[in-house]
């Protein structure tokens, strides 16, 4: 529940090099979900993320 509260008082957030933005929140029991802007420089390959 920590981690719902902390997302919900984002706008924006970073992982691996993307920046999502929120643009929808709707949490229902045992699910949360979100309709999301994505700004990729390069979209991961899975060579770089150690994939075989």
């Amino acid at each position: 529940m920590q981690k719902v509260r902390e997302i919900i008082d984002l706008l924006s957030f970073e992982w691996e090099n993307m920046v999502f933005y929120i643009q929808e929140m709707e949490i229902q029991k045992s699910n949360l979900i979100l309709i999301l802007e994505a700004h990729v420089t390069q979209i991961p390959s899975p060579e770089t993320k150690g994939i075989p």
